[in-house]
């Protein structure tokens, strides 16, 4: 075997053990992303082969192109899905921050064309004023909340970092509640198809943001729990400085030898 090919299966091996040192939250997390993962590769080939229309009333003459416009929406999605999660694995940060880095580069490239994907499906989507708003707001949420991780890790602000991170995969992991986790919320039986998917554009990323919020409000940076009094108190503010809304640099400087920037919040 050859040193590329043991290197290779050590590093599988590694992950693996990475998988079983995270708590249940972050493996429930993972297996949803894994099971979505396959659903809309399935539908997008589907889109594709019977060229019909899958996206919006807006492109009834151009069923191709709005095939085209949905496998696209598809594919950037799924790769800031698949990696989102490993971007909260502190002992992958820890051992690997160069994977962490180029993982965390290919996340955001995917969220930011992801979200700008959405606009043509979210203002001419045919469920009406509700799905139009709900999928519109989540476009601009994503975007920004992941333009911020972003530009919050160039400055090393890494605790806004955190913050912000969580936000946008909250955004990310709204894929998971309109393929999968939506219809456990009520009867899916009981809704028109324009009642699924008001309910989906609202509740998709609504859910996970509040849960992200309430999370964020009761620990602190390391994910040490703040006690129920600090928790409601955090709740009840409406800022929280640790939000750093950085527009610039949005460029890494170039790192120079002797460099030993540590993240704050380890």
């Amino acid at each position: 075997m050859s040193n590329a090919d043991t290197a290779h299966n050590g590093f599988i091996k590694q992950m693996f053990i990475y998988i079983r040192q995270q708590n249940l939250a972050w493996k429930y997390i993972f297996i949803t992303v894994m099971i979505v993962c396959l659903l809309p590769v399935f539908h997008a080939l589907i889109a594709l082969s019977h060229v019909t229309k899958v996206t919006s009333s807006q492109f009834f003459d151009l069923p191709l192109f709005n095939s085209i416009l949905f496998v696209l929406h598809i594919l950037l999605s799924l790769m800031p899905l698949v990696l989102g999660p490993w971007m909260f694995v502190a002992e992958l940060r820890q051992d690997r921050p160069d994977l962490h880095r180029k993982f965390g580069y290919c996340y955001v490239v995917g969220c930011i064309f992801g979200a700008l994907s959405i606009f043509p499906l979210a203002i001419s989507n045919e469920a009406g004023f509700v799905a139009h708003l709900g999928f519109g707001v989540m476009a601009w949420l994503w975007f920004f909340t992941t333009f911020f991780a972003f530009t919050a890790a160039v400055n090393k602000q890494f605790v806004a970092h955190r913050r912000w991170m969580l936000r946008s995969f909250a955004m990310t992991y709204a894929f998971v509640h309109v393929n999968l986790t939506y219809r456990l919320f009520l009867p899916y039986e009981l809704l028109t198809i324009g009642g699924i998917k008001a309910f989906q554009s609202m509740i998709s990323w609504l859910s996970g943001l509040l849960i992200v919020e309430i999370y964020m409000a009761a620990t602190a940076p390391n994910g040490r729990y703040l006690g129920v009094k600090k928790w409601l108190k955090n709740l009840m503010k409406p800022y929280n400085s640790q939000d750093k809304m950085l527009f610039w640099p949005f460029w890494p400087k170039p790192r120079y030898k002797g460099d030993k920037s540590i993240r704050s919040d380890a």
